[in-house]
């Protein structure tokens, strides 16, 4: 499979003007009425600021590279943008992963270049193999779990699965990547 092939997902964020949020919220719905119709988009979301990220975010996801081109270069997409651009504070903080590679950025070097392919199937099983192997089998036997969930397959297969993302994406990705950086990111 090629590369732009792979399903892609970016991620915008934008800081609103004081007294501009509601024209950027109306803005917001005729973007995702748009988007939600365009080939390849298999879906978007949007991130509301916090006290911790004062950001307004949107996620889109589209089947690959070409459909997000595509709809990047789309007029209807340019005109609403025009007007985002007029009700923001700055520029947009843009980030775009294909894959796995959301799981190798570092700490505040976001435009760092993704490790090849290769390196990161590599730092994922040195990753998830411990998860899977000692982690997984220890919660199933929880009693608690057992107790809630019984022997249901199913339930226990779907906590495992939202376990395994979690602990992945969120605790040992950024230590393995870490870990790994001077090899990861070797030029």
């Amino acid at each position: 499979m090629a590369e732009k092939d792979l399903a892609v997902t970016t991620i915008v964020k934008r800081k609103i003007k004081p007294g501009k949020e509601a024209v950027y919220y109306d803005l917001m719905q005729a973007v995702s009425q748009y988007a939600l119709t365009f080939p390849g988009n298999t879906g978007l979301n949007f991130i509301n600021p916090t006290p911790e990220d004062p950001y307004h975010t949107i996620i889109f996801r589209f089947d690959s590279l070409d459909n997000l081109n595509n709809w990047g270069k789309s007029q209807i997409r340019r005109n609403i943008l025009e007007k985002v651009d007029a009700i923001t504070i700055n520029e947009p903080v843009i980030k775009q992963y294909q894959a796995l590679e959301h799981w190798f950025e570092l700490d505040g070097l976001s435009n760092i270049t993704p490790p090849p392919k290769y390196k990161m199937v590599i730092a994922t099983i040195i990753g998830i193999y411990p998860v899977t192997t000692i982690l997984l089998p220890a919660i199933r036997k929880t009693p608690y779990l057992k107790l809630v969930f019984g022997e249901n397959f199913w339930i226990s297969s779907l906590i495992s699965a939202i376990i395994v993302i979690c602990l992945m994406t969120y605790v040992v990705m950024p230590i393995v990547t870490k870990t790994l950086k001077s090899w990861l990111f070797k030029k």
